[in-house]
């Protein structure tokens, strides 16, 4: 056994530990996270995820990317974007499904001074959620908060994990616009007093809900709606 493992085991009690713990502090709250876990994974999380973390592992890794990102310099500037690693990121979209508008969506809202937070379902830990925002050619410090299961205590679409959000960042619901794409997990902070915009790019609406109530488009016309409002 190597020498370096064994100061781990301590944290590794203490961490398993209070996990087991927190089973009976909190039974509710963990069953509800387990089942929605466990129901993600049960769908197309995985199957969709796997393909993805496989090439765009490799292509970072192997250096690819940058290499190759600067035969896709010119179709980059095309569409408006300056970032030198732009290229290798649209070759991660061509070649996993990223959208680069969604870099430049969250870069006009830091540029015009806007607070910024990645809410997505705190399923995984901070390592894997951080390198899931670089490969959408972001750094985790372009966000004030992202939520992992590190830093959370609900999922969506519980109201609670929204209000923790809001108690972490210091706003209140009427400060603050959700965009997502999921009606029912993303929409239902209008619940809260939130403005929302319904992302239709790659839309979930597992329940057929109405979408008329909801300003909705893709990102140019989530981008022309926060040019209305920064303005």
């Amino acid at each position: 056994m190597s020498k370096s493992c064994k100061p781990l085991y301590p944290g590794l009690f203490l961490l398993g530990a209070a996990t087991a713990a927190l089973v009976f502090a909190a039974p509710q709250t963990c069953a509800e996270a387990l089942r929605h876990g466990l129901a993600l994974c049960g769908g197309s999380l995985l199957v969709s995820l796997f393909p993805f973390l496989v090439v765009s592992a490799l292509i970072m890794r192997s250096g690819a990317g940058e290499v190759l990102g600067v035969l896709l310099w010119p179709v980059v500037r095309c569409i408006g974007l300056r970032s030198r690693s732009a290229g290798s990121v649209l070759l991660i979209g061509l070649v996993g499904g990223f959208a680069p508008a969604a870099a430049e969506t969250v870069d006009l809202l830091r540029t015009a001074g806007k607070t910024v937070v990645l809410a997505t379902n705190p399923i995984f830990p901070a390592v894997a959620t951080q390198n899931r925002i670089r490969w959408a050619g972001l750094q985790p410090e372009s966000f004030r908060l992202y939520t992992t299961y590190e830093n959370s205590h609900y999922c969506k679409p519980n109201l609670k994990y929204y209000e923790e959000i809001l108690q972490n960042i210091g706003f209140q619901p009427e400060e603050c616009l959700m965009i997502g794409n999921d009606v029912t997990e993303d929409m239902v902070t209008a619940k809260l007093g939130m403005r929302v915009f319904l992302l239709t790019d790659c839309l979930i609406n597992q329940s057929g809900a109405d979408l008329s109530p909801y300003p909705q488009g893709g990102f140019q016309e989530l981008q022309a709606y926060l040019s209305e409002l920064i303005a």
